[in-house]
């Protein structure tokens, strides 16, 4: 007995069903997908905040981001003994004569020195070097950076150069970028600055061997607490 020798013997209510079962298979694959050709997950994303598409969004976005990254490395900065170390954040400079000017996210005064710090939240795996950024994104895609780290050794040259005016000579000073996205792979360095996660940027400054005494560093935070008021 062949199949359709069998479906002929079969119930009313058998045959039903079967025929119930082939008319949902090609609902399946035939109909259901064209209703929805054409789109794609990123159109469904244009009523999500959560994914901004007009410029002024993605901007704000942007803005949103570093400041929860810069807010991630003053946590872990506050870790630093308050006795041993001067904190600035937000530290904004200008050299009158160059007009030079230069936006610093952190400021660490220490008996190690002066830190320049630069944070960054970039997600996805970070590449760094000296010829140029570039993240990889987790669906494969890579994405040219500018470079945090020359943008930080500008930053660390005003304020020295600034401080050095003022008396402040042969101070050691130390830039650093910090990536504050707790997910994100760091692979490769720069020659401009130590690039880390923000979580180990306290154990970083820690580490550094001492050479000024508390007077000068008291000093040292003082000016540059100076140059922030101008602006």
């Amino acid at each position: 007995m062949n199949l359709l020798d069998m479906i002929r013997e079969m119930p009313l209510f058998m045959k039903q069903f079967i025929c119930l079962i082939l008319l949902l298979n090609i609902i399946k694959f035939f109909i259901w997908p064209g209703l929805f050709k054409g789109h794609s997950n990123k159109d469904n994303r244009r009523g999500d905040k959560q994914y901004p598409q007009t410029k002024e969004e993605r901007k704000a976005a942007i803005i949103e981001a570093g400041k929860q990254g810069e807010a991630e490395t003053q946590f872990h900065l506050s870790y630093l003994p308050v006795n041993e170390y001067c904190i600035l954040n937000n530290v904004r400079i200008s050299d009158s004569n160059t007009n030079r000017k230069a936006e610093i996210d952190h400021v660490v005064i220490g008996k190690a020195g002066v830190f320049v710090i630069e944070t960054k939240n970039y997600s996805g795996t970070i590449h760094a070097s000296s010829a140029g950024w570039y993240r990889e994104k987790n669906n494969g895609e890579r994405e040219a950076l500018s470079d945090p780290a020359g943008q930080n050794e500008r930053h660390k040259s005003l304020l020295r150069e600034l401080l050095s005016y003022r008396g402040y000579k042969d101070i050691p000073f130390y830039s650093i970028v910090a990536i504050a996205n707790k997910d994100a792979i760091i692979m490769g360095q720069s020659e401009y600055a130590e690039v880390m996660k923000a979580e180990n940027v306290s154990a970083c400054i820690s580490h550094k061997p001492n050479v000024l005494k508390d007077d000068m560093v008291r000093k040292i935070y003082e000016e540059i607490s100076r140059l922030n008021a101008v602006h």
